[in-house]
């Protein structure tokens, strides 16, 4: 049965994965208080750029700075068992 909708990935482009993202070497090890705040850094789609002005503003002065400061003090860093590998 066929509806006519087309799904579109125009929101995130061919791909919603970030690249770039620095990674500590393996050799360098810091270290770091447990039960510490998590740290969040904001990066935007281009696509938040081509929003109105008045929008843009809302989102980058109101709702993102207080949904980050929340997660912030949501989230905790804590102590692992082991090493964490993530398959990139």
């Amino acid at each position: 049965m066929e509806t006519g909708f087309v799904c579109s990935d125009e929101l995130f482009g061919l791909t919603p994965v970030i690249r770039g993202v620095h990674i500590e070497p393996a050799h360098l090890v810091k270290k770091r208080s447990i039960d510490q705040p998590l740290r969040i850094s904001i990066v935007y789609d281009h696509s938040v750029y081509r929003l109105e002005q008045e929008k843009f503003e809302m989102i980058n002065n109101t709702i993102l700075p207080d949904a980050v400061k929340f997660w912030e003090q949501a989230l905790k860093v804590r102590k692992t068992g082991g090493p964490i590998r993530l398959n990139r």
